[in-house]
């Protein structure tokens, strides 16, 4: 595709240096009190990087264990190379490793303002819209797009999360193989394509959900192409899919990397195809209306008790997800192919951790869409062009400014608000109980841990407490509780609780796993001996019981054997 030459914008300078000004100027609103945060024990923030030695300093042998290790179920040697480094040039403290994360974001949110210009710029191609005039307007809307992307509330916890490195590193590299491709389409240049694919193999070593690129350059193919009929299409996609094959099958072997290492896994919340099907259906309209209104965030969202009570409307999102499609539809045969195919890439980006193959343990989480939702800023121009229509050019560009301006500053100081959640477990877990009074047990029960890991072994008691009341069936909460009464000697309340867990959690494999290696450490090898038996008749695959019976080696009952040393 050759595109005929546009009129130079002539304050296009200007605009990158006011973008660069207000995004810092953001950034440090957002982000100033960050000096005083801590590394986060209850998510991962300390088993992963203050207490990883494997990353403390670069060496071949660490570099071995990036490329050979999994967590959480994520592949990511280029997200531990990132980690690794920073602790290598700086020491183990929180505030570089956020630092970096936030330049990682601002690399990605002028990313942004690139990918929204060539998008649009192939959207002008096709809809006749005067090019030398379009080359002048469509720059102030994309960095006040990127702007918006910058300072948006729902990418708090993709950003000041250290863990979550392998978000903004992943997306930083994913924005620039699209944009590197748009640059190929344009230019024909092979050095763009080269580093598009780069880019892209970059993305897929931060984190496998990057493995949607292929899908993301396949989609502005078609688009491109503008083929209607089966059979054009057909061509078109066998055609993109020859085009970059490199980068498809770098992505599935990605995937089997990851099945590999998760084959057998047992970890999740073991739930029926109805439950998780309507559960991922309000997932994606929470995930819209927390994008278009993301005023009631959280560090942690519990299942809706109308989804867990199987109630007759817990249908309803996901028929008015039903209904979007149908409108997407409707669109692509009326010959108006760009929202169906940016709603498409969204809701096949976001599949994955949607949770209909296996639902976590964590229902929903903001850092899911920092890159499905890109596609969503591409309605600005939508917004622009309405303004436009109803007031006239220089006033509704005046319009949009200013309500992009209001939003903005909504934003920063919504973001800045949540920053502040992540300083510590405390404040973390506090925010997570004040939103979900209701079922607050998982926030009460890491609150518990924080207080343990501080030595405050009463606040912890009372924390465990709390959380037992909310929900007296936790085994979570049950199994650590029991673990704190054992180490306090405390061991007839703990043999209570471990009770209560084998009462509550007869049918659940993992809950019976818990109760087992509490049974271990009360030093009651016959009954935990016996759990195991009965929990692994009905999940012989299960992979943390097969491990505990490995450990019970050859013990039968009778014998005395110490099997606590494992």
């Amino acid at each position: 595709m050759s595109i005929p030459p546009q009129a130079a914008d002539p304050n296009l300078g200007q605009r990158w240096v006011a973008f660069l000004l207000i995004a810092v100027a953001g950034l440090v609103l957002i982000f100033g009190g960050i000096a005083d945060h801590q590394f986060l024990r209850t998510w991962d923030d300390v088993s992963g990087i203050k207490d990883n030695a494997r990353i403390h300093a670069l060496s071949w042998e660490s570099l071995h264990w990036m490329f050979s290790t999994m967590q959480g179920g994520n592949w990511k040697p280029l997200t531990w190379f990132s980690l690794s480094l920073d602790a290598t040039i700086w020491g183990v403290h929180p505030l570089p490793f956020k630092v970096h994360n936030i330049l990682l974001h601002l690399g990605s949110s002028t990313l942004v303002v690139f990918l929204l210009r060539d998008l649009m710029k192939l959207g002008a191609l096709r809809t006749g819209i005067d090019r030398d005039a379009w080359s002048l307007q469509r720059n102030w809307w994309a960095f006040a797009g990127g702007l918006l992307f910058l300072f948006h509330p729902q990418h708090v916890e993709s950003v000041v999360w250290i863990s979550e490195r392998k978000d903004v590193l992943f997306a930083f590299f994913y924005l620039a193989a699209v944009v590197f491709y748009l640059r190929w389409v344009f230019t024909q240049r092979s050095l763009w394509r080269n580093l598009s694919l780069l880019a892209g193999v970059l993305s897929m070593l931060s984190k496998p959900m990057a493995m949607s690129l292929p899908i993301a350059l396949v989609l502005i193919d078609i688009y491109r192409s503008g083929a209607t009929g089966f059979s054009s299409l057909s061509r078109v996609v066998l055609e993109s899919i020859h085009r970059h094959l490199t980068l498809i099958l770098f992505a599935a072997l990605v995937g089997v990397i990851i099945i590999g290492a998760n084959w057998g896994n047992q970890s999740g919340v073991a739930q029926d195809l109805v439950f998780r099907t309507q559960n991922a259906g309000f997932a994606i309209l929470w995930y819209l209306y927390g994008f278009f209104l993301p005023f009631d965030l959280s560090t942690y969202y519990p299942f809706p008790p109308w989804i867990r009570d199987r109630a007759w409307y817990a249908w309803a999102p996901l028929l008015s997800v039903g209904a979007m499609l149908g409108v997407c539809i409707y669109l692509w045969n009326k010959g108006r192919r760009a929202f169906p195919l940016l709603a498409a890439y969204s809701l096949l980006a976001i599949f994955p951790v949607l949770g209909i193959v296996k639902v976590p343990l964590l229902t929903y989480a903001d850092r899911f869409v920092y890159i499905p939702f890109v596609t969503l800023y591409l309605l600005i121009p939508v917004f622009v062009q309405l303004l436009h229509r109803h007031l006239g050019g220089d006033k509704g560009r005046f319009a949009f400014l200013v309500l992009s301006g209001v939003v903005g500053i909504v934003f920063v100081f919504e973001s800045r608000s949540h920053v502040d959640w992540w300083a510590s477990d405390r404040s973390l877990w506090e925010r997570v109980a004040e939103r979900n009074p209701g079922d607050s047990v998982l926030a009460h029960s890491h609150l518990a841990v924080f207080e343990m890991g501080a030595g405050r072994t009463e606040q912890a008691k009372a924390q465990f407490q709390t959380a037992l009341k909310a929900d007296p069936e936790s085994l979570g909460a049950l199994f650590l509780y029991s673990v704190l009464l054992i180490d306090e000697g405390e061991l007839d309340r703990a043999r209570m609780l471990v009770g209560r867990m084998l009462e509550y959690g007869a049918d659940d494999s993992e809950g019976m796993y818990l109760a087992a290696r509490l049974l271990l450490r009360l030093g009651d090898v016959e009954h935990a001996f016996a759990v195991v038996e009965r929990a692994l008749e009905s999940r012989p695959t299960h992979s943390n019981l097969l491990s505990l019976r490995m450990r019970l080696g050859g013990y039968r009952p009778g014998d005395k054997k110490d099997v606590n040393s494992g």
